[in-house]
């Protein structure tokens, strides 16, 4: 899959530490591409039903998907995920 609209840039994720999006392209994330299979804990933005507090609730979300929409925090129970500037 290309990813249309990451002419900002991303950054790669893979830990289970919160994140916003930071540095110069600080605006939101617009496309959320999950690298390996992936459960969030915390995904804000305008998806609703993503994320779960606890990791056994939280759907998976298979590699391959991209979520698009505006995401500004993300924290993950698993996998990895390349956070794409809007």
């Amino acid at each position: 899959m290309k990813i249309t609209n990451a002419s900002k840039g991303g950054k790669l994720y893979s830990d289970t530490t919160a994140h916003t999006p930071e540095g110069q392209n600080s605006g939101p994330w617009g496309v959320i591409q999950i690298l390996n299979d992936a459960k969030f804990h915390t995904l804000s933005g305008t998806i609703d039903g993503v994320a779960h507090t606890t990791s056994g609730s939280a759907p998976s979300i298979p590699s391959g998907t991209a979520l698009e929409g505006q995401f500004s925090a993300l924290q993950l129970h698993s996998g990895s995920v390349i956070a794409y500037y809007a």
